[in-house]
């Protein structure tokens, strides 16, 4: 070709752009392809297993199938790829000058473009000598390209389809920047009215104090017993806390499936099976008659029972998961003073200013608030951006109404 401006351009837009100067009729460009997949993809309806596209005619190139985790460029490193090599340009940076004839010299010096795809003849010559050493197994492309071309299309029309039904139904959860701004702004007003005393009895962000007033700063030592409650499973650990530089923190712990029943039946059913679960580890690890101090985190509201009955562990602490992620971290960087859970569900809590907690009297220093999140909206103030899907969601959970 010697057209100008197309070479380098995007030759998509300027076939739309023609189309539309025409303005008869509308076509909706939806592949390029290159003549080497074209005619891989052709020869590949009729025999599944061709994964090489060789194309020999006014030039020479070729196209194969690759491993993703070859393809440096493209991210993802599962299934496979067609890469156009363009081997045309093979030589082009003088590799080959040392079997280049003067006949190459004349045809490149009277081509459109000197200096450029220089050795297509070579590589012709080259691959007739190594073909024959090679298991390949040759189809002619009857069609050339065109057919593989329709096929290719074929697949890209029926990928953009599937993905604008995709993206129709994912229309409605993307959030604009505003929008974000927005959400945040009834956030903050939501923790506002959980921090005052006047109006924290109706919030649905119950910003709750946890009383825990510092994170850690690397000095807490002892053994402890944990136990962790979750949405699904409860976990029961041994904390050995040293300093860091005697080695930190070890632990040893086990994890326990709460069965459906555990779960859905009655606050004692679920207090009996975690006592169960506890002296099961003690059982294990050799912690019978041994008094530790422990410490008990949940997922979700419940009221603190006596779990030190009959067994040698004095309860100390009742911590919501969200807090014992923060001081968790906060054990390995002290600057960590956000925890935030994203799992079952999702919750947050921050060291806040005593100052702004006007449910609790004093207004020196700081203290860990739970946010309890997770209810934000449940009073109707994210109705406009919920969808069809947490409707659902909602009306079909334990609770619906709440947490949503």
């Amino acid at each position: 070709f010697r057209c100008s401006g197309v070479e380098g351009k995007d030759v998509v837009q300027l076939l739309k752009d023609a189309i539309q100067r025409r303005g008869d009729y509308k076509v909706d460009v939806i592949a390029i392809v290159n003549d080497t997949v074209g005619t891989m993809m052709s020869c590949g309806y009729k025999d599944h297993s061709c994964e090489v596209g060789f194309i020999v005619g006014t030039g020479t190139n070729v196209c194969y199938m690759e491993e993703m985790g070859n393809v440096e460029a493209v991210e993802g490193d599962e299934g496979t790829m067609c890469i156009n090599i363009e081997w045309g340009g093979f030589g082009d940076d003088g590799t080959l000058n040392d079997i280049v004839t003067e006949y190459d010299s004349q045809v490149d010096q009277t081509s459109r473009v000197p200096g450029r795809q220089r050795f297509g003849e070579h590589l012709n010559e080259t691959l007739e000598e190594l073909a024959p050493g090679c298991q390949i197994k040759f189809l002619v492309s009857e069609d050339g390209s065109g057919k593989g071309t329709a096929i290719v299309t074929a697949v890209a029309q029926r990928l953009a389809t599937q993905r604008k039904h995709i993206n129709e139904i994912l229309t409605p959860f993307l959030m604009s920047h505003e929008k974000l701004k927005v959400v945040q702004s009834r956030l903050h007003n939501e923790m506002e009215i959980g921090l005052h005393k006047q109006t924290q009895p109706g919030a649905t962000v119950k910003m709750l104090p946890t009383y825990v007033r510092a994170t850690p700063d690397g000095t807490e030592v002892g053994e402890f017993i944990a136990l962790d409650l979750g949405g699904t499973n409860f976990r029961v650990l041994c904390v050995n806390v040293g300093l860091k530089n005697e080695g930190g923190v070890q632990m040893k712990s086990k994890t326990f499936t709460l069965p459906t029943e555990v779960i859905q039946g009655t606050g004692e059913g679920l207090f009996d099976h975690i006592v169960d679960c506890i002296t099961e580890f003690q059982k294990e690890n050799g912690l019978l008659g041994k008094k530790l101090p422990l410490g008990f985190t949940f997922s979700f509201p419940c009221k603190q029972t006596s779990l030190d009955q009959n067994h040698d562990f004095r309860v100390v602490a009742l911590v919501n998961d969200t807090v014992g992620t923060m001081m968790s971290c906060g054990y390995d960087d002290t600057a960590c003073e956000i925890g935030l859970i994203v799992g079952t569900g999702t919750n947050a809590c921050y060291m806040e200013e005593m100052r702004n907690v006007e449910v609790l009297e004093g207004g020196e220093g700081r203290m860990c608030i739970n946010m309890e999140w997770g209810a934000f909206g449940d009073n109707g103030c994210l109705d406009d951006i919920a969808t069809s899907f947490d409707n659902d969601v909602d009306t079909f959970s334990i609770n619906p109404g709440r947490q949503r």
